[in-house]
């Protein structure tokens, strides 16, 4: 199994505009695990604690291999959320690790 992790910090400095851009971003992820057959899970989180050192919002997304991995990347509906939320971020960070789904 491959764990996709992605943080973004939003463009948006203030409580009230990022709240407006967080909405924006989970609206475009929201039912693209029904749309994209290689996504086991997906799931949008928010940060609930706001300081300086912490990333706004995050996605944390399954799939069974990196073939499946590969074509998420390729679909043209994750493009689509992918370019919302690029619109939307100052920065973004990533990370993609095996694991074993009985763990």
């Amino acid at each position: 199994m491959i764990k996709h992790i992605v943080l973004w910090r939003l463009l948006a400095t203030d409580a009230v505009a990022r709240s407006k851009a967080i909405e924006e971003v989970e609206t475009a992820f929201s039912g693209l695990d029904a749309l994209v057959s290689e996504i086991v899970t997906l799931d949008i989180v928010r940060n609930v604690v706001h300081n300086d050192s912490n990333w706004d919002i995050g996605l944390v997304s399954e799939f069974r291999d990196e073939r499946d991995f590969a074509g998420y990347l390729a679909n043209a509906d994750h493009k689509k959320a992918g370019a919302v939320v690029s619109a939307l971020a100052a920065e973004r960070a990533s990370i993609d690790y095996e694991f074993s789904a009985s763990s």
